[in-house]
């Protein structure tokens, strides 16, 4: 069995933006577990355990031919908590453009993943980034921060690829590493297993 998720990559420069909001914050927010930089990506359907035959089917149905939607812009500014800032479990930063677009690839990988069996995911999509998780449910101290929409502005990238990654936890943290990616809507994209 393996753990899978599907997502979309951050470029480092953008993840080094917010490296060091997630430095500034840290100061005061000992509650917050924060993500480690290299594992900062935006999670389009995550699939979960898994047996290791089931990714070849997942690969077949998903990453050979790539979702008719061309490449984008996202735009991540702004941060927030789920369920919400009284009660906060997750920290995140916002995703300000390439909505509509991420809505489309997730309802597409979502008919293909359903398609192989997977059950379908219950909860809503919510386009975002997490960057942190509370510890023992404890109120965020400068929780003003989190409301505000200028708080972290940490740029806008173009959405190329969507890549199938593999979530091994250890004590030091979750480790991912990439099963296969697929360029979005290039029709002499390649498949890259790795």
């Amino acid at each position: 069995m393996i753990r899978t998720f599907i997502a979309i990559e951050i470029p480092d420069e953008i993840k080094g933006r917010i490296a060091r909001f997630q430095e500034q914050v840290a100061v005061d927010e000992k509650s917050i577990r924060w993500v480690n930089v290299r594992n900062i990506h935006i999670t389009l359907r995550f699939i979960g355990e898994i047996p290791e035959s089931l990714v070849e089917k997942i690969v077949i149905s998903i990453f050979e031919k790539p979702p008719q939607i061309d490449t984008f812009a996202i735009g991540l500014k702004g941060t927030g908590a789920f369920p919400n800032l009284r009660r906060p479990r997750v920290v995140w930063v916002g995703i300000t453009s390439g909505n509509e677009q991420l809505t489309k690839l997730v309802t597409y990988l979502e008919a293909q993943l359903t398609n192989l069996g997977i059950p379908k995911e219950n909860r809503k999509f919510k386009s975002h980034v997490t960057i942190g998780r509370i510890k023992n449910n404890q109120k965020l101290l400068n929780s003003g921060i989190f409301d505000d929409p200028d708080a972290l502005d940490a740029g806008e990238f173009q959405a190329q690829k969507i890549v199938l990654m593999k979530s091994e936890l250890k004590p030091s943290g979750a480790v991912y590493s990439v099963l296969a990616e697929q360029s979005l809507n290039n029709k002499d994209s390649k498949l890259i297993t790795i």
